[in-house]
């Protein structure tokens, strides 16, 4: 009883499990139904928030000419080798270089132990070493045995080495270099090979897998699947092996049993023609197919890390050949050249996913999504939860063939496509015998695929058409639309967002949500419901600040203040006629309150309360055109930013300055990269310039200076940084917990000399003397970009700004200078990741002329020729002195006697000058005492200054004759209560001067007394009219010419009652200062004396009123016309009024001090040239 209790618990509960397991599939069953009405319908769509890890970064290389390769290796220093029918290509990601092997290779592998290369060719194998010049040879190890067959698997151990053929296996001892036969039959081809746990397998056809030891097969395997089978590659995994079938599946085999791999992409295998597979590292291998790309697989799980293909970023499905290198790149060789993934560097792709439309403006990573703002509007990445629902376009390259005809009227139409031209059936059938299984697998595949177009196209030939036809092959990209099941590799899509229609050109951050702006109006978007803030308005800029629930928005409506209250947005349009009229395009928020703004030239500090304005502080600035400004902050700096020029507010002064350094910074950049409102780079190509808050933890920016063109960089909260390139592209540049510290190298490859002769490499270099150049080859491997290196070299350099640059990885030196010099070398690539440097010494041996024995061995043939030649010259001489001694000797006795009376006569004529000489003494000592006297009667003769302590406080005269008697002369008197100064310059210096300076004493003296008398007013003028009425009587004799002596003087009469001043001037002016400014009183321009031209015109007074400390100067032209100073010129008048302005404060005894220091100072060691008078007076 209790048994079937149990039984019958137990068949009930069995029931209940199957009948739920039945219900769930009866209704996904019914949830897959698709119906249609002649077009599908496809059923909603299902997705869910979750990043992808994106695609790999791809650089995609081209060949100069155009090649198959069909194996990858690489060497020691990073270099890629590269085999393809005609040989070996050497590369560096700048340069390429080709070794031609006539054998063909097929296959290289590297012995990491002895660092050299075995390779597997058409017609037999061989391996690769450097020579002592650093060039590649090629070592045929079987062309001593003649051996013609074709090999393509290779197998390296630390013993020896495995070549693999069609019908023959051949090993290779490392240590006796001796051949011997692994495997040799004809009638079985060997269809795989691989080796586990120190054992060789090999799969024949027809007899399955067999394990070989001393030339014997023992059977593994044997059946259907491995003897129909070929292994396509095999990869290594833990004690394990996977193998690569043409059957396109993967299989994991112990080395007894084998089972299925169970891995995610078995569909994706499955409709693909696999044809090698590689291992990338201990994780992780790669299968290529011949149509699908390349998949990549984690090998514990099987999960699928990668599929790269056409739509993913490489040029071709079609994968030809795969491999790595020391960095952990894969490397895939297709139609167009060769690719490589980047799985070294922290950049995704994101781009590539389907269903992303228009020019990308904007991304940002968002609650777990991708958003992306484009042309045609907003975009999220989403993971399909269906892969049934989601039909995309996919493009696709290919061969079509084209009937020509005489008649074009029935020829087929353009669009008719056959993927299997004759063309290419020509071309397969010139393949080698390895690669015949691949092709008829793929032959067969495409032609069961385009049967029903064949079949449509014999259809709709012509019939009875008897004209001849020709076919022509050519490309074209055609569009399939695909559902996302087809493909079985597309996981993710691009979907629009609903509700934003229009252009979305950036994102902000806002309480746990961002904004988005767009041509059409702002919208706010969170948990993916969007809510329109601003409908239909041009959006310029969003500027919010942290945890504030105000942020402001510039629009072509105006400036719009938002308050998010209650999870409601309300919006207030600011009023002002500060920025009426301004297209505010760039803003900036301080506070709730505060805002910078800019617009039309011109950049606005703005203080708001409510919806208005309460102050505006507008600072224009010079642009060529009304460009955006950018407005940053670095601390408490404002910065703004053009294209040409950069300023910061100074709040000292409240003034906008010109940032000099920064604004010769962006004299030298191209670009500035705007991260987020307070981070930005200002760079020249790859170099930055100037990084604003661009922290350490950033240090993965480098790597975006890779791209050649950059439209935006922005920084997600997890310090990602996201870049859109020139090319429309989204990547993801990775923060990383460890940074990737690879050393960035440069390595000298070859030097060759000006025939092209390849010279030892080594760091010492000795060169003969008849070199006319030679030329440095360099590598400095570097995969992610073209013209990824610059480099920098100099010869005998002492400082970076000696170094020559250059975009090539060669460089020529010419004819150096016998002697030692020091070569200097170093490369930056595009990270700015600078190389060590390296030094070669370069010995240049002098030339035969130029070496110390030959110059030594010259000299002494020198010294024995002139010794020799001297000698006899001096014997000649000798004999030639002699004879001249002679003669000599008669002539000096005949020119003795003369010399005694020539000395007789000398000595008369001496004492005879002696007499003259005392006379003309004795009447210079004469003149010049009459000129001394006449001297002190002219000193007697000026006028008595006593007269001025009656009419003012001080005085001074500063008055320095350039001779014993002066041509100038100061006069004073007074009359009718006045006080009477004029200070005069009479023609001349000296005697002459003295004797004029005489006339005018005593004419003034009259003419003061005459007016006195006879006018009831004395006037400057008048004193001046008479005086030379009285000059020219006196001076002018009958018969003779017009005489031009004269005086030029200036007259002042001081009236102390009435404080006034009267002034005339003959040419020469004078100066009043008064409250630390200067006045100049002008004269009339004519002298004193004759001239029929002025004669009769007057002279005109000049009245002033007067003040006290008032200062009064009348001057000669002495002064101003002093030579002096550094460089001899004349003192001048500028110079003189700086004088009085800086000596009139001071006592007037001061003043005359001050005044002759400064003369003495500024004539130096120069001669006074003219009389100088100065007479200074304070009333």
């Amino acid at each position: 009883m209790k048994h079937f209790i149990s039984y019958t618990i137990l068949i009930i509960s069995g029931y209940l499990i199957f009948s739920s397991h039945l219900l769930q599939n009866i209704n996904k069953i019914g949830q897959n139904i698709i119906t249609s009405e002649d077009t599908i319908k496809i059923k909603k769509d299902t997705f869910s928030n979750k990043l992808p890890e994106g695609y790999p970064y791809i650089t995609n290389f081209s060949f100069s000419k155009q090649k198959k390769i069909k194996s990858v290796c690489t060497d020691s220093i990073g270099i890629m080798i590269f085999t393809d029918n005609t040989g070996l290509t050497f590369f560096d990601g700048e340069t390429e270089k080709h070794l031609k092997i006539e054998s063909s290779p097929n296959v290289i592998k590297k012995d990491k132990i002895l660092n050299r290369f075995y390779i597997a060719c058409n017609k037999g194998y061989g391996y690769l070493l450097k020579d002592n010049t650093g060039n590649y040879v090629y070592h045929s190890i079987s062309e001593k045995l003649y051996d013609k067959q074709s090999y393509n698997h290779i197998i390296v151990t630390s013993d020896n080495v495995v070549f693999s053929g069609k019908y023959k296996i051949v090993n290779y001892d490392l240590k006796t270099k001796k051949l011997s036969d692994i495997y040799n039959d004809n009638t079985k081809a060997v269809t795989g090979i691989f080796k586990l746990n120190d054992k060789l397998y090999i799969n024949l056809t027809d007899e399955g897998l067999q394990t070989v030891s001393d030339k014997k097969k023992s059977s593994i395997i044997s059946d259907s699947l491995f003897a129909n089978s070929e292994i396509l590659f095999s990869v290594p995994y833990e004690k394990n092996i996977i193998l690569g079938m043409s059957n396109n599946q993967l299989y994991i085999f112990d080395g007894t049993n084998y089972s299925p791999y169970d891995n995610k992409a078995s569909d994706y295998i499955k409709e693909s023609i696999i044809n090698t597979g590689a291992e990338i590292n201990n994780k992780q291998f790669v299968v290529t197919s011949f149509n699908g790309g390349a998949i990549i697989l984690d090998k514990k799980t099987g999960n699928t890390e990668s599929i790269l293909n056409y739509r993913t970023g490489l040029p071709d499905d079609e994968i030809f050949a795969a491999g790595t290198d020391h960095s952990g790149g894969l490397w895939l060789a297709h139609e167009y050249g060769i690719s490589r993934i980047a799985f070294d560097i922290p950049i995704k792709n994101f781009d590539r996913f389907p269903g992303l439309q228009g020019n990308i403006n904007a991304v940002k990573f968002y609650d777990s999504t991708l958003y992306v703002a484009t042309g045609e509007g907003l975009f999220r990445l989403s993971e399909i939860k269906n892969y049934e629902e989601v039909e995309i376009a996919e493009n696709k390259q290919v061969k079509y063939r084209k009937k020509v005809q005489s008649d074009q009227k029935n020829a087929y139409s353009d669009n008719s496509v056959d993927k299997k031209t004759s063309s290419t059936d020509e071309e397969e059938k010139g393949e080698t015998d390895n690669n015949d299984n691949f092709f008829k697998r793929w032959k067969k595949r495409k032609n069961k695929k385009n049967k029903e177009t064949s079949e449509d196209l014999q259809n709709n030939k012509p019939k009875n058409n008897p004209r001849k036809t020709t076919y022509k092959t050519e490309y074209k990209t055609i569009t399939e639309y695909k559902k996302i099941y087809e493909l079985h590799s597309v996981k993710y899509v691009y979907k629009k967002v609903d509700g934003i229609n229009s252009k979305c050109k950036n994102f902000t951050d806002f309480k746990s949500g961002i904004l988005i702006s767009s041509n059409s109006g702002l919208f706010f978007l969170k948990n993916n419901n969007t809510i329109d803030i601003i409908p239909n308005a041009y959006i310029y800029n969003v500027s919010c600040t942290q945890k504030s629930d105000i942020f402001y928005v510039s629009t072509s409506e105006g400036l719009y203040k938002i308050i998010f209250l209650n999870g409601i947005f309300e919006k207030e349009l600011i009023y002002g006629n500060s920025i009426k009229e301004t297209v505010l395009k760039s803003i900036f928020t301080v506070s709730d309150s505060v805002l910078w703004a800019s617009g039309n030239h011109k950049i606005f500090l703005l203080k708001i309360l409510g919806n208005d304005i309460l102050s505006t502080e507008q600072f224009d600035i010079k642009t060529d055109f009304d460009e955006k400004i950018i407005i940053s902050k670095k601390a408490d700096k404002f910065i703004f930013l053009t294209g040409s020029k950069a300023f910061y507010y100074d709040k000292k002064y409240n003034k906008l300055s010109e940032d000099n350094e920064l604004t010769d910074i962006l004299s030298e950049s191209d670009n500035i990269y705007l991260l987020n409102d307070t981070v930005f780079s200002i760079n020249s190509g790859s170099n930055v310039l100037y990084g604003n808050n661009l922290s350490d933890s950033l240090y993965q920016i480098k790597y975006a200076w890779i791209f050649n063109q950059i439209k935006k960089l922005t920084i997600d909260d997890k310090n990602n940084i996201w870049l859109i390139s020139g090319e429309n592209e989204i990547f993801k540049i990775e923060q990383t917990s460890n940074q990737i510290k690879k050393k960035f190298k440069l390595f000298l490859t070859n030097i060759k000399d000006f025939n092209g002769n390849s010279l030892t490499k080594t760091s010492y270099l000795k060169l003969k003397s008849n070199y006319n150049r030679i030329t440095v080859f360099l590598s400095a491997p570097g995969y992610l970009k073209k013209e990824f290196v610059s480099y920098f070299y100099g010869i005998d350099v002492s400082s970076n700004n000696e170094f020559i640059t250059t975009r090539n990885p060669y460089f020529p030196i010419t004819k150096l200078s016998p002697g030692k010099h020091v070569l200097s070398i170093y490369a930056v690539n595009s990270l700015n990741e600078k190389s060590e440097t390296l030094k070669v010494i370069i010995q240049v041996t002098p030339p035969i002329w130029q070496t110390t024995w030959f110059i030594i061995a010259v000299f002494l043939i020198f010294l024995i020729i002139v010794s020799l030649g001297l000698s006899a010259f001096f014997r000649k001489k000798q004999q030639k002195i002699k004879e001249y001694n002679e003669i000599l000797e008669l002539k000096v006795k005949e020119r003795t006697s003369e010399i005694e009376k020539q000395n007789q006569l000398i000595q008369n004529q001496n004492l005879e000058i002696y007499e003259q000489y005392k006379k003309i003494d004795y009447q210079n000592k004469e003149i010049t005492g009459s000129i001394r006297y006449a001297g002190k009667i002219q000193r007697a003769a000026l006028s008595d200054t006593g007269i001025y302590s009656k009419y003012v406080s001080e005085f001074f005269i500063l008055y320095k004759p350039r001779d014993i008697v002066s041509g100038d002369f100061y006069w004073i008197s007074e009359s009718k209560n006045k006080l009477l100064i004029a200070a005069v310059d009479c023609t001349g210096h000296g005697v002459p001067g003295g004797f004029l300076s005489m006339l005018g004493i005593s004419f003034l003296n009259e003419i003061v007394k005459e007016i006195g008398k006879t006018h009831e007013k004395i006037l400057a003028a008048d004193i001046l009219n008479e005086l030379r009425k009285k000059i020219i009587t006196t001076l002018s004799t009958h018969g003779e010419e017009e005489r031009k002596d004269g005086m030029d003087m200036s007259l002042a009469i001081i009236d102390k009652e009435n404080m006034q001043l009267n002034f005339a001037g003959a040419n020469n002016p004078s100066y009043i200062l008064r409250d630390a400014k200067i006045a100049k009183i002008e004269a009339d321009r004519m002298p004193v004396g004759s001239n029929k031209k002025l004669n009769d015109i007057p002279f005109k007074n000049k009245y002033l009123t007067l003040k006290t400390n008032d200062c009064i100067y009348l001057f000669s032209d002495g002064f101003a016309d002093q030579f002096g100073g550094k460089f001899l010129k004349k003192f001048n008048s500028r110079r003189f009024r700086e004088m009085l302005l800086h000596i009139h404060s001071h006592p007037m005894a001061k003043q005359e001090e001050m005044v002759d220091k400064i003369l003495d100072k500024w004539k130096g060691n120069s001669e006074q040239i003219d009389d100088i008078l100065l007479i200074g007076i304070k009333i």
